[in-house]
């Protein structure tokens, strides 16, 4: 008979499998105990996103968060709690992945249950850190590192991901009353709020994802030396996962009126191509090539 923990892993295995094609294929170039690890954290997230995005009350929704945040204070190792959240209890203690990451990153979602629109970028950065740079940080504990710096690094590439997450989202964001953009990036280029309902694409449009794009590049850039400072057997992973949001950037910066019509996918080619890159190691490691 199968444990409890071993069927709580299965099910965040599942639930990332169903959720994200691209993430999963790179997930498999992870040894086995680094993958399941994770797979707990991606469902972790996932689990709390639905509470923040589901239509129960503000009031319910900051309840089931502080559920969640006692659940990863207590002793409680058993079946009874959760299987996403005994998963990921097992990971904290395996990979001493501190507990104020996982507490920003609540903090962060509670932000948007009552949203209010940041009015500068250094706002946005800070909810940035809190629901992508905490996750790069639970990450590089499982991944494994000796430098420092690290932390650093995967704090760039966690806002560099989210950013590139807010230019692709736009209109469903905007759809559930959340405008993740800065203000003063509306002001200073004119475009409105009323131009965004009504989805205009004109030149301030182009001026305002551009300046977005701008950020995003920046933050990819200063973060890129992270893959070759993980562990070894961890490398592939992190560079497909950051290789996926940069080719996402790339083809909003090409075609920026299309941000508001249809969501950013990866082309076939992309698609293609990680395929190819997710499965070179494998067979070469098997002696094929």
């Amino acid at each position: 008979m199968e444990s409890d923990l071993t069927i709580s892993y299965q099910i965040c295995e599942q639930l990332v499998k169903s959720q994200t094609t691209s993430f999963y294929m790179a997930s498999k170039t992870l040894p086995y105990h680094k993958r399941k690890a994770i797979y707990a954290v991606y469902a972790f997230c996932r689990f709390c996103d639905n509470i923040v995005d589901n239509t129960n009350k503000p009031v319910e929704k900051k309840t089931a968060l502080n559920e969640i945040k006692a659940n990863l204070i207590s002793d409680n190792k058993s079946g009874s709690i959760n299987p996403i959240m005994l998963a990921l209890k097992d990971v904290i203690y395996e990979y001493e992945i501190p507990i104020e990451y996982f507490e920003d990153l609540i903090i962060g979602m509670e932000s948007d249950i009552n949203f209010i629109q940041y009015n500068t970028f250094e706002q946005l950065k800070q909810y940035c850190y809190r629901v992508a740079s905490t996750v790069g940080l639970m990450c590089l504990n499982i991944f494994g590192y000796e430098e420092e710096k690290c932390k650093t690094l995967a704090k760039d590439l966690g806002i560099a991901m989210q950013l590139t997450n807010i230019i692709r989202d736009i209109k469903e964001d905007f759809d559930l009353n959340r405008i993740y953009i800065p203000k003063e990036d509306f002001d200073n280029t004119g475009y409105t709020y009323d131009d965004l309902k009504n989805a205009e694409t004109n030149s301030n449009f182009n001026n305002l994802i551009k300046i977005q794009i701008s950020r995003a590049e920046k933050y990819f850039y200063t973060s890129k030396s992270l893959k070759q400072l993980v562990n070894k057997d961890s490398q592939m992973c992190l560079e497909l996962i950051a290789e996926v949001y940069i080719r996402l950037l790339k083809q909003m910066n090409k075609s920026t009126d299309l941000i508001l019509i249809q969501r950013t996918k990866l082309t076939f080619i992309d698609k293609i191509s990680l395929v190819i890159k997710c499965h070179l190691p494998i067979i070469q490691k098997k002696g094929i090539f």
